[in-house]
C-alpha cells in the first residue's frame, strides 16, 4: 500500500511540475529560437536576434518598462489609499451594513471581466480617460480592490 501511495504521489508531483514548468520552458525555448519548422521537436538554430530587436532604441523597451513600473506604483498607492481605511472600518468598526459593503467590493469579480471592462471603457470614453495613465491606473485599482480590501479587512479584524 505504501509503494502505491508513494508512486501515486510521485506521479502527481511530476504532473504538477510539468504543468508549472512546461509552459515556462516552452516560452524560454521560443524566446531564443531563430528557426523552428514543423516536424522538428526542437529549434534548428538558436540566437538572440529577436531580443536584439526588442532592446534596440527603436524598440522602446525601456520606455515601456518605465511606464509599467510607474503604473504599478500608482496602482498600489491608489489601492492602499482606499483599502486601508476601508479595511479598518470593515474589520474593526461596527458598520450597520458591513456585509453589504464587503460584497460591494466583490462586484467587479462577480461578472465576466470582458463585460466589466467594456462598461468601464464606455464610461472612460465619455470622460476622456482612455489611453491615459490615470485611466489605466483606475482600471487596475478597481480590479485590485477586491483583494486589497478583503486582505486589509481580515488583517484589521485579526488584531486585538
Amino acid at each position: 500500500m505504501t509503494i502505491l501511495r508513494t508512486t501515486l504521489t510521485a506521479v502527481l508531483l511530476a504532473l504538477l511540475a510539468f504543468a508549472i514548468f512546461g509552459p515556462i520552458t516552452n516560452m524560454l525555448i521560443w524566446s531564443v529560437a531563430e528557426t523552428w519548422y514543423f516536424p522538428a521537436k526542437l529549434p534548428q538554430s538558436y540566437g538572440f536576434s529577436f531580443w536584439e530587436r526588442v532592446f534596440r532604441p527603436q524598440g522602446n523597451a525601456m520606455e515601456s518598462l518605465y511606464s509599467s513600473v510607474l503604473i504599478a506604483l500608482f496602482t498600489v498607492l491608489a489601492s492602499l489609499v482606499v483599502a486601508i481605511p476601508a479595511g479598518l472600518a470593515l474589520g474593526r468598526g461596527s458598520l450597520p451594513w458591513r456585509t453589504f459593503f464587503l460584497l460591494l467590493f466583490l462586484l467587479p469579480q462577480a461578472f465576466p471581466s470582458i463585460a466589466v471592462h467594456m462598461n468601464i471603457a464606455r464610461i472612460f470614453y465619455g470622460l476622456g480617460l482612455n489611453g491615459t495613465y490615470v485611466g489605466v491606473v483606475l482600471v487596475h485599482t478597481i480590479q485590485g480592490l477586491v483583494f486589497s480590501v478583503w486582505i486589509a479587512t481580515a488583517a484589521f479584524a485579526a488584531v486585538d
